[in-house]
């Protein structure tokens, strides 16, 4: 027992002065440089690892940023997008409201007018628009029941002619606008100079007719007229109310363009409706004028 123990110290102080004789051995070596050779025979080997090793450090720290980055700019997007859509729908708020508020405006100088005074009108909304159809047609939430009748002619809040009713049920009606090729009006011209003061002409009557069709822009015209008839651009086109079917003096537009037609005497004037045909929201419905 004691000689195996003795075996094993002798052994293991053996193997501790081996060691530090190859140390002793290596320092002596290193500080006589004498491994320096070796040294960069390694750093050969060894620096690319060490700089590969130090660049995917690099790079996963730099993706780790991007990524924390990109998630932060995601969530920014996100709140801009619920701020811009509660901007948005406060805007259209505004907006509607805006709108609203004209209409209201427009309708009270409507009715102080003193040339509309002697009108009797039913307020309605527009419910449903085909203005860009076969029909230049509009639906209103007015019917019999609000005292609308077939031939009532129909404004808009400012008091510009938009059309005429053409059929009626209880709770709704269906007016054609002014555009529509079923809808003529007895109307007369009117002229004014830079300060919008009435210029003396002799005024042209006529009957402007609806002539819409898909792909023109040419949406009434007045035919017929009399090829020394003084009239041209500019010139204002109002209802003359002749044949009772609308009030007169109501503002349906403006002449673009004067032309004679193909192989005939006559001329022909084209007119702009004043109304936005096309964006109608709230009408008046004249059921009742007094006389002209």
């Amino acid at each position: 027992m004691f000689r195996r123990n003795n075996s094993e110290i002798t052994q293991r102080l053996t193997f501790a002065a081996f060691m530090l004789g190859l140390a002793l051995i290596i320092m002596l070596a290193d500080f006589s440089g004498f491994l320096r050779p070796v040294e960069q025979i390694a750093s050969t080997f060894l620096n690319p690892i060490e700089n590969g090793t130090h660049q995917l450090g690099a790079n996963l720290s730099r993706f780790t940023d991007f990524w924390n980055d990109n998630e932060k700019l995601r969530s920014e997007n996100a709140d801009l997008r619920q701020q811009l859509q509660a901007a948005l729908a406060d805007q259209g708020k505004v907006a509607e409201l805006a709108n609203r508020v004209d209409q209201l405006e427009k309708q009270l100088e409507f009715r102080a007018n003193p040339e509309t005074k002697k009108y009797t009108v039913v307020n309605a909304s527009v419910t449903n628009q085909d203005a860009n159809g076969i029909d230049q047609a509009i639906t209103i939430d007015k019917g019999t029941n609000d005292g609308i009748a077939k031939g009532q002619p129909v404004v808009n809040s400012a008091g510009y002619l938009v059309g005429r009713v053409v059929s009626v049920e209880t709770k709704k009606s269906t007016v054609f606008l002014i555009s529509d090729n079923n809808v003529g009006v007895n109307v007369y011209t009117q002229r004014y100079d830079a300060d919008n003061k009435r210029v003396p002409i002799q005024s042209v009557d006529g009957t402007a007719l609806g002539q819409y069709q898909l792909g023109t822009k040419d949406l009434i015209k007045i035919t017929l007229i009399q090829p020394d008839a003084d009239i041209k651009a500019d010139d204002w086109v109002f209802t003359n109310g002749k044949g009772g079917s609308y009030p007169a003096n109501l503002l349906i537009g403006r002449i673009t363009k004067v032309s004679s037609q193909d192989g005939q005497p006559e001329k022909e004037a084209v007119v702009q409706p004043i109304a936005d045909l096309n964006h109608l929201q709230e009408v008046l419905v004249i059921t009742a004028w007094g006389s002209s």
